[in-house]
């Protein structure tokens, strides 16, 4: 009976302290500003895609022909280079070999240092001379053409993969223009060795093993503006190897499947990263704000918020009335000055905190208030985090020095 009473007397003081909100929610349609933004651009651009992947069976067969045709033209010159490759090789072995036999020497005078017994006892150690293999000169022969076996090769229709998977967003594509030309070319697809090996997962490697092996396709992006080089550069994420694994070997053996696989996903890695660079990508956001009201304790003033912030947005509209969500903001950073997250019973407690700094946070975003945004993740960096608290604030941060870059980079700081 008496654990009864504590309980229930838990759960009234509970209540006696549990602070109200008014919950607004929305969705507002916004822009991502371009990390490297084209000055006066209309928004009409041109974009291409190529590789040097055949789009037919016929092209497949042309190109391996003039593949032969161009090692035969130059076969001369690959004879001197092949001959020259094979001195460096001869000359890297006599240095492998000298060193070797030194080494050997040096091992050999140590063992002979030691007596009869233990020579016995470590004969199973004892230095062994093991010299590399001496390169041998081969005269190479002009090869025959033989046709391409087009069971493993991949086709690309490049037309319909642009079309698929390359496309700024928030933007017009119009052909002819000279103002803005995107250029894409993918390379050649970059595979390593099969081998069986313990699978690794988040970097931890654990102890199956499994048919594994590295590849990547990497993409090249060139834009020019006005008939000049804007940027060129290899798209990041594209160069980095990314893994196929399983126990059945023929999955990591059909290379076919791996290639096709592997260059959607790096064309879709380019688009992202061209939208990034010069785009201004929409991207829809559910803004989820809490606004403290008055219960136990007195918010008249954060109660006001509630209305500036439903006239702030025209969400039939998208249109956005900053004046009218900074005041808001500017009410709620006010509270902020008197939290004291030790005291429960105080006004702007811990969990009343936390809703005025995600309210800001998130409202200030949209309006491109860094200040506020800035004040908050300041305040923030002073307190002791629980677990989730942490993830959102970290995300918060990311975000933070994301815009911050790209409205420097846009002239809005």
């Amino acid at each position: 009976m008496k654990n009864t009473l504590l309980i229930a007397g838990i759960f009234i003081s509970f209540g006696l302290h549990a602070q109200k909100f008014e919950k607004i929610k929305f969705n507002f349609i916004d822009t991502i500003l371009p990390s490297k933004p084209i000055e006066d651009w209309e928004g009409g651009y041109q974009l291409s895609l190529r590789s040097n992947y055949p789009e037919n069976s016929k092209q497949a067969e042309m190109m391996a022909r003039s593949k032969h045709n161009e090692l035969v033209a130059n076969w001369d010159n690959y004879l001197v280079e092949h001959k020259a490759n094979h001195e460096v090789a001869v000359k890297e072995y006599q240095a492998e070999t000298a060193r070797r036999k030194e080494e050997y020497k040096i091992q050999m005078a140590e063992f002979n240092k030691l007596s009869g017994m233990q020579k016995l006892l470590q004969q199973d150690n004892k230095p062994k001379l093991v010299l590399p293999r001496k390169p041998i000169y081969r005269t190479p022969t002009v090869p025959k053409y033989r046709k391409p076996n087009l069971k493993n090769v991949n086709f690309l229709n490049h037309k319909s993969k642009k079309n698929s998977y390359l496309k700024l967003k928030g933007l017009v594509q119009k052909e002819p223009t000279d103002q803005v030309k995107i250029k894409v070319f993918i390379h050649d697809f970059d595979i390593t060795d099969m081998v069986y090996a313990p699978k690794k997962l988040n970097n931890t490697t654990t102890t199956d093993k499994v048919w594994q092996r590295n590849h990547r396709s990497r993409v090249e992006v060139t834009i020019m503006v006005e008939g000049e080089e804007f940027y060129r550069g290899m798209v990041p994420k594209t160069t980095e190897y990314s893994s196929t694994w399983s126990k059945d070997q023929n999955i990591v053996k059909d290379v076919k499947s791996i290639e096709a696989r592997n260059i959607n996903e790096s064309l879709e890695l380019t688009n992202d990263f061209i939208n990034d660079l010069i785009g201004f990508t929409p991207e829809k956001r559910k803004i989820k704000i809490k606004i403290p009201i008055t219960k136990k304790r007195d918010f008249t003033e954060s109660e006001q918020t509630i209305e500036m912030i439903n006239s702030g947005v025209d969400k039939l509209k998208n249109t956005l009335f900053p004046e009218k969500l900074d005041s808001a903001i500017d009410i709620w950073l006010e509270l902020l000055e008197e939290a004291d997250l030790e005291d429960k019973k105080s006004r702007v407690n811990r969990k009343v905190f936390f809703a005025l700094c995600y309210g800001i946070y998130d409202i200030a975003k949209l309006t491109k208030n860094v200040e506020a945004m800035e004040t908050v993740l300041t305040k923030l960096s002073n307190v002791k985090y629980r677990t989730f608290e942490m993830d959102r604030t970290d995300t918060m941060r990311e975000e933070f020095d994301t815009l911050v870059r790209k409205m420097q980079a846009n002239d809005m700081m």
